[in-house]
């Protein structure tokens, strides 16, 4: 029985995280072919200055739901010589700011008595309304009517994918010694180290959020787990950088060095945060459960700190990150 429970546990779970990637990808895809000509044609001007790169940055990622598509995007860019690496900084600052935008939607789903409006926010129902209409806009329309509709059907795949973690999440509540193994980090290095190596393996932070927002639905995750995950979770999402960054020039090589300095600097900012939270009367609240909406507000805060931190020091980082990678020397 209990050997029974645990399978379709992680069946539900397994097959879940599959339905939120492959949904994330169609949603992402479908995003980018819609958006394309139009990113295009505002680059130059919206890259001109470190403010408007930073407000591109969040706009952009807020629509393709992914910092690390922007990131690819960047190294492609610098690569061929549209960009020079300094115009980056600002636009890698705003794709981790939009990049929890996905997050916010996704805790819609741990919302409760809103009243009339609250059976339509319901898990069940929240996936149901956008397989529905991306079905429908999938009749004889516009070419960009058809292509919105795809997106909302990777969406509503990509919600469904999270149901489904939550509901395997949820069974294995009934292991609680199996899933205490699993979620009870007590150590805040294994915490991160945890967060980091799962986003490394799988590529995405807001598929990573995801996931700890679906456990957090069990009642399980504290806020003394969440946020050194959240932490290992915007670390690990710089691996897709780093791989795009092999084989291309040097200085194209340094937007995903710059990418990797800002997630670093945003741990040791967070990382004193937390240490010296734990000595304030608020930090009752690291013991306490934590919700989808409270891990996509965490997930937010790291990287808005992170940002108003380092923004200011962008032209330190600019000249630093060639120094580190000797850009002097001939490549």
């Amino acid at each position: 029985m209990v050997r029974n429970l645990l399978a379709t546990s992680m069946i539900l779970f397994l097959g879940g995280l599959l339905c939120f990637l492959y949904g994330m990808y169609e949603m992402t895809v479908d995003l980018k072919r819609a958006a394309n000509k139009k990113i295009e044609r505002n680059l130059d001007q919206w890259f001109r200055s470190p403010q408007r790169g930073l407000m591109a940055g969040i706009g952009i990622t807020a629509v393709i739901q992914s910092s690390s598509a922007v990131t690819v995007m960047l190294v492609g860019l610098v690569h061929a010589g549209i960009l020079r690496f300094p115009q980056t900084i600002g636009v890698i600052m705003g794709a981790d700011i939009g990049t929890t935008a996905t997050a916010w939607l996704l805790s819609l789903t741990g919302l409760k008595n809103l009243g009339v409006i609250s059976p339509l926010l319901q898990p069940e129902i929240f996936p149901l309304i956008f397989l529905f209409l991306g079905a429908f806009l999938q009749l004889p329309f516009s070419s960009a009517k058809r292509t919105l509709g795809k997106v909302c059907l990777g969406f509503g795949i990509l919600l469904y994918g999270m149901q489904s973690m939550s509901n395997g999440a949820l069974l294995l509540v009934a292991e609680s010694g199996y899933l205490k193994s699993i979620m009870e980090f007590d150590h805040p290095i294994m915490g991160f180290f945890i967060g980091m190596i799962v986003t490394g393996i799988i590529q995405s932070s807001s598929a990573a959020v995801g996931i700890l927002q679906s456990f957090s639905l069990t009642g399980m995750v504290t806020g003394r787990m969440a946020l050194p995950l959240i932490m290992g979770i915007n670390v690990g999402t710089c691996v897709t950088a780093v791989l795009a960054s092999l084989g291309v020039r040097l200085e194209a090589k340094q937007v995903a060095a710059a990418h990797i300095a800002i997630k670093i600097g945003g741990v040791i900012i967070g990382g004193l945060f937390y240490f010296l939270w734990e000595h304030l009367p608020a930090a009752v609240f690291l013991d306490q459960p934590i919700t989808p909406v409270q891990v996509a507000c965490m997930h937010t805060l790291f990287n808005v700190i992170t940002v108003l931190f380092i923004f200011p020091f962008r032209k330190q980082l600019v000249r630093w990150i060639p120094f580190l990678w000797k850009a002097n020397r001939t490549e």
